[in-house]
């Protein structure tokens, strides 16, 4: 009996997300990878994606938002697809399943490649910390693609918590790089931005 409401399940949610990616058209964005650091400390490097669509692209105070690659479960997915409110970091009984399916995680594996490879920094801050005599390293890197991505509104839940209040965005498929983006007169005006003014702390 569970085998099969587990099969029923999953039929749905494959269902959801591909009547989604027929419906969508591959679109033009910017992806924002910060990249936080300390001289000491065992943390490592902390990654956080945030993304803007280029034709909202302005010369001066541009809106980014959170970009999720991963923790998010079938249910946040499928319900990012349908247009409801999501927080990927509260978990319910419809938060058990993760198997996105050999096909996406192959798409999510693929849009990583793409930002890694074909990133540009932008901007890097360092800061003194003298209570903790460590120098903290913050990069920013920015990255153009096409792709088709699903945006929610933020649940209440997470609003609370974060003291964000807007859209989150989830890959979805059709991954490619746009190179091209480097020689506009967008790319100019994006990389004059004070990207420290984003509170890319808010979500882990």
């Amino acid at each position: 009996m569970m085998i099969k409401y587990a099969l029923l399940i999953s039929s749905i949610f494959f269902a959801t997300i591909n009547s989604f990616g027929q419906k969508r058209q591959s679109d033009n964005y910017i992806i924002l990878t910060v990249e936080d650091s300390y001289s000491k400390g065992f943390e490592g490097i902390k990654k956080y994606y945030w993304i803007i669509e280029v034709d909202s692209i302005k010369n001066f105070d541009n809106n980014f938002y959170p970009l999720f690659l991963s923790g998010f479960s079938n249910n946040i997915l499928e319900r990012c697809v349908s247009g409801m409110d999501i927080d990927p970091y509260i978990f319910t009984k419809a938060d058990t399943v993760f198997d996105w399916g050999y096909q996406y995680w192959n798409e999510i594996d693929h849009l990583e490649k793409l930002i890694l490879k074909n990133r540009k920094k932008v901007q890097k801050i360092t800061r003194e910390w003298t209570e903790r005599n460590s120098k903290e390293f913050i990069s920013f890197f920015i990255t153009p693609v096409k792709g088709i991505f699903c945006s929610s509104p933020l649940a209440k839940t997470g609003e609370w918590r974060t003291g964000y209040k807007g859209n989150v965005f989830i890959p979805y498929s059709s991954f490619d790089i746009d190179l091209q983006f480097f020689k506009t007169q967008k790319f100019i005006d994006i990389s004059g931005e004070d990207f420290l003014k984003t509170k890319f702390r808010i979500f882990p």
